[in-house]
């Protein structure tokens, strides 16, 4: 026995929380009680209560839910002494097994956690019965049954105790005794789910399928990414090996699962029968098949192995959680996919029980004759460390996490260094990524309801580590199925070896904290497979490789390069060449990439098969000036396109990239041009003398410089004119211009000394002829050079606004180029058309205007501080710089300002290069891409972008659908905001959500957002949105995690909401639905009195009472009582309210499985008080918004506001409610819906 263990104090305080220890290693878990939930197990016998009991249960505790399959009902009372009082009372009747206040694991407020008296120990082995029997009898525990996966391990039964906690106390004692492997009670907790929910297909994109495939396998991207098509010309799997899914109901008369089962089995209800239950048993069928769909047509990774199914309740206990991984390996799995775990994203630490440890080394270490089992578990799905997930990171299971179809981490994948190996499966929709194609539950349930671009028995939309598991799974299974003799361990092995390293961040042992050991390879791994024996190593495969001679002379040919595809199916290659290793690295230094320091066969040839390759004769030219070239090769299995991608060098192993000396004489060869197209930055400079034409072709034609300044003169401050015939020809060499115009530099400067609106005006105008003499171009900008920094004093304020006002009246645009800390804000303010070019001086020294590789600096343009900035002059006065010719002695170029510009040619802003336009830049509204929710609300960045309205609204989002006002009706609160209800117009260039929204939308999955722009502060004048109703779909979002996303807002009980108050004379009132998920159907009563709801009505309205007819659950939250039923309840003074669900569809037959309010608590009714004379004050939801053409509110009168602020009964609700009842009334009307600019 361990000389040393941890103790916990065996009895706890009634009002303390619980310590217990999950398994033999892990430090104890505190359970935090719930304040007011307690749960109820009742005894067989159900006898009649004391009516001390029944009175505690009928008439002051609520019950919540129920876990049937436990038979645990749970109840909430008011407060924390009555629930004590309550399970005190309760643990004293003779046909209560056990009351005991709900618990919950850490922060995980969501999850509720129920006690048993059950516990669950495993002895050392020497500990023998006499020594069991003795320590049970001390603490009056008795044997229920005993573990055959733990030898010498028990399930107790521990008396319940006073406040329900024996077990826990029981199970700490037998760990303080020092005689077990491990004592943790046996808590009931749930099982999360680890699938991603993502957005339903567009409209036009189910238009666009319309016509269906007849098979679905060219669309399971999944499998061909994992190259399983490739590893089914060795083997589609065989029915002797089953592999096993443990999930919630499975499909298993789909015929994808025809004749697959081997085994099955209902945890729940405990009975061989896997197949679902209830509404929301859609998951496990989708996850197995991903694993084994037989292919009729949509194909799992092994069609032809054999299906083993488990169903399990959401809620599982730790004894039957360990006792379904035991019946798995005795019937038969040869391998298992487990796709659930806790709850993700909740930051909690969350401990495997060790009863669910020991289950899982029986399979991994006896399973299979003792060849183990592996299993594979769902890494998680919040983004977080997978070693939070005490089940994904032990040891002896395979972790598995996501890719996306782009070949990198899936957003909502855990990571961590308990991940063994990724899978391919969905990423973001919203973004593009694709999600994955599997069978769905048949019949009308499932997660395709008909909008899901494929038939009604698959679904096109699963993804998450879900199908990552499954998938690897049933990968295994081809694995077994070519060698059935490989152990568990060399299962394992092969998967590691076999792994395809996509992306970066792997270290020396290969491994990546977000991959694992790289991307599942199902071809790899089943072709050595083959090759391996039972008791030998595996055979690792050759990977591929690229080999040069060690070093090379400059005055020889091109080098050459011998190419290995190795043993994978990659047999089409390019070639990377660089001066530097750094430059390999893509993230960090793929910026500094220039023709002369890289070079990329992949540039300019398509993929190579051909042996050796030979480096093009342009490139060695303009490369072998080196010292050393470093290079590196990248294969696929496509000559078209990056399939199954394999490189010889990752990114982050630069440092380690082969390389070739080079010898000889250096031979001058001056860097062509490195345009950066594919960077938002470009690379400029200014100077007072122009610097000749020679000078100007040499720096176009050897350098990445593209633009520069152009003086235009003389001014009142510039008399050279060296630059005034140079326009046409600096165009034809291909140079981009900044035209700039020196006026009126600061008070006191060069020129007319004279400051003001005339001589703005005045200067303007001598501009525009400049600019016309030089032949600059129609609508081209002209910069006008202040220096002053800081804010302009008034008169230099106003000549700017002046010189500004009367080139925008010209066939030119103003531009202005000043410093940008005070200055470019202070003039945007009212000019926000202007074009700024910036100085900011102070990041770089002048002998920095070079890169190593000898091209000049191009730094972003946002990095001068400026975010609205063209172009920014980041250094000045730079040494002179030498220009090489194609023949001749170098050039020099002296005393340069280096620039950098977001474009080609800043007199056009508008253009991507000097002749070709492009749209002006669009307004933009950004945020975070992801939100913690305990971070608060969230900020959004707002740019006007280059058009006049630059007044903004924000409306924020829970479904992208919103947005269209052809779903105006299913706005409310809870999922919509807008800033135009509440705020007048912003203009500040961040704009925070208010709390009060934040509070409402904050337990969505994600928030989707845009902005409307107005070029009035008052009024929707030339509005334009950043995402247009029409394109609703597209919205940008913001993804939510923390305290289970996956969870949050969930609808545990139906929920009623109506107005406090109605006026008699005016319209009927709305109310407000928050259904369940499991709910089908729906009807809401509505009655004068109380009593009335405990008789069976029909529907409609009679003894004042309203029932309504029996509808469907569907998406629209409001339910508005008929005029008819109004009419004839309108003379109550109150009218009470409940909605009654039913699992069941609409029908003769219906019956309601629960309400908002039950029969046994009638007296806890809400009601509407009924208010004569007041129906222009007091009104419902529909009644309270009037709609503008557009279709959003208009503001009310102020006679309306007068009625609504003043008067009687006008109190008494909180703001949310209030914004709820009535809309905000103080705004504009909501814009015209417009396409973008």
């Amino acid at each position: 026995m361990p000389p040393d263990t941890h103790t916990a104090n065996a009895t706890n305080a009634a009002n303390a929380d619980l310590l217990y220890y999950p398994n033999a290693t892990d430090p104890p878990v505190r359970l935090l009680r719930d304040p007011k939930k307690f749960s109820v197990r009742f005894g067989l016998a159900r006898s009649a209560l004391s009516p001390e009991a029944q009175n505690l249960l009928r008439k002051h505790a609520a019950p919540l839910t129920r876990v049937d399959h436990y038979g645990i009902i749970v109840y909430e009372l008011g407060s924390e002494p009555e629930q004590q009082q309550a399970v005190q009372v309760l643990n004293r009747e003779r046909d209560i097994e056990i009351a005991a206040p709900v618990m919950h694991r850490g922060r995980q407020e969501n999850d509720d956690v129920y006690l048993t008296r059950r516990f669950i120990v495993q002895f050392w082995p020497e500990v023998g019965r006499q020594q069991i029997d003795a320590l049970n009898a001390k603490y009056g525990v008795r044997i229920i049954s005993q573990l055959d996966y733990a030898p010498n391990g028990y399930v107790l039964l521990a008396p319940a105790g006073a406040d329900g906690t024996g077990a826990v106390e029981a199970a700490n004692a037998y760990r303080a005794s020092g005689l077990t492997v491990f004592s943790h009670p046996d808590l009931i907790s749930r099982r999360h789910k680890r699938d991603t929910a993502t957005s339903p297909a567009t409209r036009a994109e189910r238009d666009a399928r319309a016509t269906r495939d007849a098979d679905y396998l060219g669309r399971q991207w999944h499998l061909a990414t994992a190259r399983v098509n490739d590893a089914w010309t060795l083997t589609r799997g065989v029915p002797s090996i089953a592999v096993a899914i443990l999930d919630d109901g499975i499909d298993v008369d789909h015929p994808e699962f025809a004749g697959k089962l081997c085994a099955g089995h209902d945890f729940s209800a405990g009975v061989d029968d896997p197949r679902p239950k209830s509404g929301s048993d859609n998951h496990g069928t989708a996850c197995a098949g991903v694993a084994v769909a037989k292919g009729v047509r949509a194909s799992g990774a092994a069609p032809g192995c054999s299906l083993i199914a488990a169903r399990f309740p959401a809620s599982l206990g730790d004894a039957d959680e360990a006792a379904m991984f035991k019946w798995a390996a005795d019937n038969g799995a040869d391998v298992i996919s487990c796709s659930w775990g806790p709850a993700d994203g909740t930051g909690s630490v969350d401990p495997l029980p060790g009863s669910t440890q020991a289950a899982i080394a029986y399979c991994v270490h006896q399973g299979r004759g003792g060849k183990g089992i592996p299993v594979c578990f769902a890494a998680g799905n919040g983004d977080e460390s997978v070693d939070l997930d005490g089940y994904a990171s032990n040891p002896d299971v395979i972790a598995v996490a996501a890719s996306n179809d782009q070949e990198r981490r899936a957003w909502y994948s855990d990571h961590g260094n308990a991940v063994w190996i990724c899978a391919p499966s969905s990423g973001d929709r919203d973004a593009g990524e694709k999600s994955v194609l599997t069978a769905d539950r048949h019949g009308p349930d499932g997660y395709n309801n008909g909008g899901n671009e494929v038939d009604a028995d698959y679904t096109a939309t699963f993804g998450g580590t879900s199908s990552a598991s499954p998938l690897v799974a049933g990968i295994i299974g081809l694995m077994l199925s070519a060698n059935p003799d490989l152990t568990q361990t060399q299962v394992r092995d092969i998967l590691r070896r076999t792994a395809r390293k996509i992306d970066g961040g792997y270290d020396a042992d290969g491994h990546s904290p977000e991959y694992g050991y790289g991307r599942v390879d199902a071809c790899d791994a089943v072709r050595a497979a083959l090759a391996a024996a039972s008791d030998g190593p595996v055979i690792a495969l050759r990977p591929p490789r690229i080999d040069a001679p060690a070093s090379f002379s400059r005055g020889g040919p091109p080098p050459s390069f011998d190419i290995d595809p190795g043993d994978g199916a990659a047999l089409y290659y390019a070639v990377e060449i660089a001066t530097r290793h750094e430059l390999f690295d893509d993230a960090a230094h793929g910026q500094e990439r220039s023709p002369s320091s890289f070079y990329a066969s992949w540039q300019d040839s398509p993929l190579l098969a051909s042996n050796p390759y030979v480096m093009p004769e342009a490139a060695w030219a303009r490369l072998c000036s080196a010292d050393t070239l470093y290079y590196r090769a990248w294969f696929s299995s496509s000559a078209d396109g990056w399939t199954d991608v394999a490189g010889t060098l990752d990114d982050a192993d630069h440092a380690g990239a082969p390389s070739l000396a080079l010898t000889g004489a250096a031979v001058r060869d001056a860097p062509l041009r490195a345009r950066r197209d594919a960077v938002n930055t470009h690379a400029g400079f200014d100077r007072l003398a122009y610097p000749g034409d020679d000078v100007m072709r040499a720096l176009w034609q050897h350098t990445n410089l593209a633009w520069t300044g152009f003086y235009l003169a003389p001014s009142p401050s510039q008399g050279y004119t060296g630059w005034m015939s140079k326009a046409a020809t600096l165009r034809q060499m291909g140079w981009g211009l900044a035209p700039v115009y020196v006026g009126q530099q600061w008070p006191g400067g060069p020129g007319s000394h004279i400051l003001g609106s005339d001589q703005g005006r005045l200067d303007a105008a001598d501009a525009i002829r400049l600019a016309d003499q030089a032949g600059i171009g129609d609508n081209a900008v002209i910069y006008l050079d202040i220096e002053v920094g800081g804010l302009l004093p008034p008169t230099m304020l106003a000549y700017a606004q002046a010189w500004i006002a009367g080139v925008r009246g010209s066939n030119y645009r103003p531009g202005v180029y000043c410093s940008f800390l005070n200055t470019a804000a202070q003039l945007r303010e009212n000019n926000p058309d202007v074009f700024f070019w910036v100085f900011n001086i102070n990041k770089f020294a002048p002998t920095q205007a070079r890169n190593p590789d000898g091209s000049f600096r191009t730094p972003p343009v946002a990095d001068s501080g400026c975010p609205f900035a063209v172009a920014w002059q980041y250094i000045q006065g730079a040494p002179t710089i030498p220009v090489p010719q194609d023949a001749g002695p170098a050039l020099s170029l002296a005393t340069v300002d280096m620039d950098c510009a977001t474009v080609l040619d800043p007199s056009y802003p508008e253009r991507v290069d000097a002749a070709a336009p492009q749209a002006a830049s669009p307004a933009s509204i950004m945020a975070p891409q992801s939100l913690a929710r305990a971070d608060g609300p969230p900020q959004f960045a707002l740019d006007p972008g280059s058009g006049a309205a630059i007044y903004y609204a924000v409306e924020v989002a829970t479904e992208p659908e919103l947005f269209d006002s052809a779903n105006e009706a299913e706005r409310d609160p809870d999922n919509f905001y807008a800033s135009w209800e509440t705020e007048p117009f912003q203009a500040d260039s961040v704009y925070a959500l208010p709390a009060s929204a934040w509070n409402r939308l904050m337990q969505a999955e994600r928030l989707y957002y845009r902005a409307w722009f107005s070029s009035s502060a008052d009024a929707w004048e030339n509005a334009v949105a950043t995402t247009a109703d029409a394109d609703a779909a597209a919205a940008p979002s913001i993804l939510l995690s923390g305290q289970a996303v996956r969870d949050a807002g969930k609808v545990e009980r139906p929920a009623i909401d109506a107005p406090s108050h109605a006026g008699r004379d005016g319209p009927a009132p709305v109310f407000r639905l928050r259904l369940p998920a499991a709910a089908r159907s729906f009807r809401v009563e509505v009655g004068a009195d109380p009593a009335h709801f405990t008789e069976a009505a029909a529907p409609g309205a009679a003894k004042g009472r309203y029932a309504s007819p029996v509808r469907p659950v569907k998406p629209e939250p409001l339910f508005a009582l008929p005029v008819d039923a109004w009419d004839a309840l309108r003379l109550a003074p109150r009218l009470y309210y409940r909605v009654c669900v039913s699992s069941r569809r609409p029908g003769a037959a219906w019956r309601a499985d629960d309400s908002s309010t039950p029969d046994a608590v009638l007296e806890r009714l809400p009601w509407i008080d009924i208010v004569p004379g007041e129906a222009d004050r007091l009104r419902g939801i529909e009644a309270g918004v009037r709609r503008s053409r557009s279709g959003r509110p208009a503001p009310l009168d102020n006679q309306e506001r007068e009625g609504e602020e003043g008067g009687e009964g006008g109190g008494g609700t909180d703001p949310d409610e209030a914004a709820w009842r009535r809309r905000p009334r103080a705004m504009p009307i909501a814009p015209a819906h417009q396409a973008p600019r």
